[in-house]
């Protein structure tokens, strides 16, 4: 493959940063479920919770799936005022099977530290992703990067490129100045310690 044979494919690879793939053939098999047990869990960014957040991930059952992202916390509804704008570390995560080893499963990761926000609860799959607030409209930039493995010192890489970047100083801007989104309604149940 070069930039004449297939030049739409030589594009894409050049521009994917491996995030590529050509699919020729996809066979799948549908499983039932029920219900979930999931939602979103906001932790203090800190070395160790980053770090452990990886290692549970690592050693979590097939069932629970982990989307993990350092980030300023957001102006939502369910995260304290006073953490709007500083480094948190907001996990999606889906257990699908039981709801009591899902309970097992998601424990770890709520003893790293004290939530600040914990929206984990039994739902439909589908009430993990609520339906858009039409007058909210974050930005966000993602870098992939591949590592085989996230300890203590690549938490603190993390956080300090974090903290020398401008935007948590930009989310507490756009907190004075515009207001929260409406809460959502699978975000009602929210615990906010």
């Amino acid at each position: 493959m070069d930039a004449s044979s297939h030049p739409e494919l030589f594009w894409a690879i050049r521009g994917g940063g491996g995030n590529f793939g050509v699919a020729t053939r996809f066979c799948y098999q549908l499983q039932p479920v029920n219900g979930v047990l999931g939602g979103v869990l906001l932790l203090p960014a800190t070395e160790d919770v980053i770090a452990g957040v990886m290692e549970i991930a690592d050693a979590a059952p097939d069932e629970l799936s982990i989307i993990g992202n350092v980030m300023p916390a957001p102006p939502l509804p369910f995260v304290p005022e006073s953490m709007h704008g500083k480094l948190v570390m907001m996990i999606l995560l889906c257990y699908a099977g039981d709801a009591d080893a899902g309970a097992r499963a998601v424990a770890p990761l709520r003893a790293l530290a004290k939530p600040l926000a914990d929206l984990v609860r039994p739902m439909r799959y589908p009430e993990i992703y609520p339906p858009d607030d039409p007058s909210y409209h974050p930005k966000a930039i993602g870098k992939t990067l591949f590592i085989d493995r996230v300890d203590r010192g690549t938490a603190s890489t993390i956080l300090d490129h974090l903290h020398q970047s401008d935007a948590s100083i930009r989310v507490r801007k756009a907190t004075r100045s515009a207001p929260c989104p409406k809460p959502m309604p699978c975000l009602s149940n929210a615990t906010v310690p």
